[in-house]
Formats: C-alpha cells, structure tokens, sequence
C-alpha cells in the first residue's frame, strides 16, 4: 500500500529557481493521441545517449539537431522518427478491450518467472544516472508545492537489497546527489495535522517502488495472500510484446489493477502499471500535536516503472508514485496528494561505490545542499505549473 505523503509547507511564497541554461537549442515537441487529438502525457522519447519524457499537456524540450528518436507510449503504436517533429500523432493499439481476442494468462507465473531471471535480463552491475526528480503535492485539488530537480542516482546493482533494507542502510544500495534545485515553491496551508514525511528512508515503498524486483515481490504477496483472487488477459499481441491486464484483491480489500508489456523473447517486463484501491478501509482515530482527535483515510495510489534494452540488458527509464488521502477534522473533509517522478536521463557504468555528495536521507528532498552542476535537464513544465511557479 502506499502511505507516504509529503506536505511539509514553508514560507509562503519562498522560491528557489535557477535559471535552465541549455548548451544546445531546444525546441518543443507536443505528442498526441491520432484518434481524439488529445495530448499524451509521460511519452517517452529515447535518444542515442538519452531519455526525455513529455509533460502533462504532452510537450517535451528535444535537442533541435536530434537524430533516430524512439517515441513510445503503453497503449500506443511506438514510432521511430529521424528527426524532431513539432507534433507528432500516435495512433492507438486498441480502443474497446471487448473487440479485442481476450486470452487469460497464469499472472503469478509470469511475475515470478520474471523476478526469478531478474539478474540476467536487467543490468544488475553499479550504475550511475543523471536524472530529473519532481515531486509535487496538492491540498483540497490546489497545487500547494513543488520541486524539480537535477540529480545524480547511484545503485550498486539496479536492484532493491533487503538485507541493507532489514538494517536499515539504504544508502548501501541506492543513493542521491543533488545537482540543482531548478524550480521549489510551496504555499502556506492553515492545517496543523500537515507533517513533514519526505524523508527517503522514510518507508519501503517509497524507496521500494524505485525498483523493478521490489514491485514484482509486493505483487507476488497481494496474490499469494491467503483469500486473495488474481486474473490476467492477454490484451493485444504484436508477435514481439504483449499487452496484459490483471487485477487482484485480497481478503483485507485492498484492490489492484494493472497492466504490464512483456517481451516476449527476452522475458522481461518492460513497463508495468498498478493503481491500489483503498477505498473499503476504515478510517482510523488520531489526534494532533494539541491532542484534538481527528480522522485518517487512506485514498487510492498508482505506480509505474518503464524500462528499456541498452546494450543487451533493460535499465530504467522512468519511475512514478502517486498517493492521496482523507483529513476529517471538525466535520470536514480534506484531500492531501503526492506525487513523485523520477525520469533517468543518461546511463552509465560506474567503478564507484557511492556518491561523495549524497543527500541525508533524514532531511526532505529540498533540505539538503545542491553541489550546483549544471546539466542540460530539459524541464518542461506543465501550464498548470508554471502558472504555480509564476504566482506571487
């Protein structure tokens, strides 16, 4: 279940925004869906030596002089391009699941299979990534905070470590750097029962659904819970990839349903896409820091992980969390969210053992120092964004 919220909220207005300097000329590239022409948000565009992922209106920055592009999104034909567009139109693969030829699938096989040959088909050696973190937070459907940043992310294997977990030494297996700071603002929410969580080692899924074998473990448990029901079904099938939607429930009524792409060839899932129903669970009785009882609900969550193959093996490309949940106090109802992206830009092997600079993991994100280098992140805000950002 994800249950990690951040809302810690400072200085109205406080901003720190250091200025996107570009080594190269951009220019916008906006993806849409061919049938409806609505813009699609988190399509991934590969460069050679590079992934960029367009915003929520569908917009990414690409490096004007860009060759052999790779744009792909799960539901839509994947294209292959030369050269930048400035729109460019994807079709569906499927519209209504009901014509589609449904075949059920053994999902707990294929997830276990998967995670057993987990080390021969994803890179599983010390890497070291250049990536964008945005983290953004809403109180009562108002944007109140938001951070994007430039950073660097080591991992000693691409791979979530229990036993450093059990010790509770993350950084053995993962760590942060942080480079620049290039958008924060938060604004000012009247609500004592608002606490300060964003601390990476704060809880396991926070870490945990960072990485692929982390998720396909937690998946496993749902299933393998006593009482739980699990379906799979084969959607669409290109002869390489396939489509497949599942679902589980357990005894306790949590409710997942997901999708995943599977290769077929190489075993290996490349996206994978599970929303949690915590709708049927009962609030539960607190009290805050003046000893006032109030009421905590948990709300629903979505995550997901995108790969893709360099160099024989899959690495990450993507990685997003998503969590709300209920405040009643004093006979009202208010609804708090969070959201995480973590986009892995670059890729490459390292001989290091961890980073010199790496973030406290007992101070949030923002709290700790930039080193300052600057990297040609290519952030595009969305409009709702950028008109937070521009608030005074």
């Amino acid at each position: 279940m994800i249950q990690h919220f951040s809302m810690r909220l400072l200085l109205a207005g406080f901003t720190f925004f250091y200025g996107i300097l570009f080594s190269q000329s951009l220019k916008n590239m906006k993806i849409l869906d061919a049938e409806d022409g609505k813009p699609i948000a988190n399509t991934r565009i590969i460069l050679p030596n590079e992934v960029i992922y367009t915003n929520d209106d569908g917009i990414a920055l690409v490096p004007e002089q860009a060759k052999n592009l790779e744009v792909s999104k799960t539901g839509y034909q994947s294209e292959k391009l030369e050269t930048i567009v400035p729109v460019l139109k994807l079709k569906p693969l499927y519209r209504d699941i009901q014509e589609v030829k449904i075949v059920t699938i053994d999902i707990r096989k294929l997830l276990e299979d998967v995670n057993r040959s987990y080390t021969k088909t994803y890179y599983s050696k010390p890497s070291l990534y250049n990536i964008i973190y945005k983290e953004k937070n809403t109180y009562d459907n108002e944007l109140k905070l938001l951070m994007v940043a430039d950073a660097k992310f080591w991992t000693e294997s691409n791979f979530y470590n229990y036993k450093y977990k059990l010790r509770n030494e993350y950084e053995k297996f993962i760590q942060i750097e942080l480079n620049n700071i290039r958008f924060f603002k938060s604004a000012p929410v009247n609500d004592s029962l608002i606490t300060s969580t964003t601390k990476v080692g704060k809880s396991d899924d926070y870490i945990g659904f960072i990485f692929m074998n982390y998720t396909l473990k937690r998946l496993v448990d749902h299933i393998n819970f006593n009482g739980s029901k699990s379906s799979g079904r084969i959607v669409n099938d290109d002869g390489e990839e396939q489509t497949i939607h599942f679902s589980v429930r357990t005894k306790s009524g949590v409710k997942l349903i997901g999708k995943l792409l599977y290769h077929k060839a190489d075993k290996v899932i490349t996206h994978l896409e599970i929303e949690y129903d915590q709708s049927e669970f009962a609030p539960i009785k607190l009290k805050n820091s003046a000893g006032e009882e109030f009421q905590f609900q948990p709300g629903n969550g979505m995550m997901s992980l995108d790969y893709y193959k360099k160099d024989k093996k899959y690495i990450p490309s993507k990685t997003m969390m998503r969590s709300d949940n209920y405040i009643i106090y004093k006979g009202e109802k208010h609804r708090r969210t969070f959201d995480r992206d973590i986009t892995f830009q670059t890729f490459s092997e390292t001989k290091e053992k961890g980073l010199a600079n790496r973030i406290d993991v007992h101070k949030n994100m923002w709290e700790n120092v930039p080193n300052h280098e600057q990297k040609d992140s290519k952030i595009a805000l969305s409009k709702e964004e950028q008109e937070f950002i521009n608030e005074k």
